[in-house]
């Protein structure tokens, strides 16, 4: 007697933070999916998608209003303001200059896809 297609695939047990299971649960449902299925779906997004995770703009949000909110009244305090301050930008620094190598690397590709059409062209028209 031959196996079902689900009995041949890995299985993997999972703990999940309070909460999640409802919320994959009301996914799952919104989107017309088992929580299996939408599990599979979303982990194969991320593990498909080439770019790294862009900062989440509320913890930005959050760090730059602690530090408009808790501006420096003494040299002492300034000093540690200041490394606050420069660990956000070394942050922002950071994603922009990963964004701007996939911006290059994509449009090197581009550049590289027309010129072998061109080259693939040219051989035809010869």
């Amino acid at each position: 007697m031959s196996k079902f297609p689900s009995q041949e695939m890995d299985r993997f047990n999972v703990r999940l933070p309070a909460g999640m299971r409802e919320s994959i649960a009301e996914r799952a449902k919104a989107n017309g999916r088992s929580m299996n299925s939408e599990l599979i779906l979303i982990i194969d997004e991320a593990l498909k998608n080439p770019f790294t995770r862009a900062p989440d703009e509320s913890k930005l949000m959050k760090a730059y209003s602690d530090l408009a909110c808790n501006r420096p009244s003494n040299e002492d305090e300034m000093a540690e303001w200041e490394e606050k301050m420069n660990t956000l930008l070394f942050n922002l620094f950071e994603n922009m200059t990963e964004q701007t190598n996939m911006y290059q690397l994509l449009k090197s590709l581009s550049y590289q896809v027309k010129e072998d059409l061109k080259k693939k062209k040219n051989k035809k028209a010869t």
